[in-house]
């Protein structure tokens, strides 16, 4: 993961072990986060545990609209 991301973006490699695992969540109640190589070329990296199960939530109830609200509309140049 280093090598294919060394590039493109940076992260704070020192926080994960040599398998990619992060090393302070042992201490704390929460999974760790994983990194793991989808792609090499372009890189695509997945982080496994980035969010946690709370979290995911909250972000999944942002993107369903009210009944008030109708249809969900997102503004970003990935997305036509």
């Amino acid at each position: 993961v280093k090598t294919a991301m060394e590039k493109h973006i940076s992260l704070n490699f020192d926080i994960f072990d040599e398998e990619g695992v992060e090393k302070l969540a042992v201490e704390s109640d929460r999974a760790p986060m994983k990194l793991r190589l989808v792609h090499k070329s372009p890189p695509v990296i997945c982080v496994e545990n980035f969010f946690t199960p709370e979290e995911c939530a909250e972000y999944i109830g942002l993107s369903e609209p009210s009944s008030d609200e109708g249809v969900l509309e997102v503004q970003s140049k990935t997305f036509a």
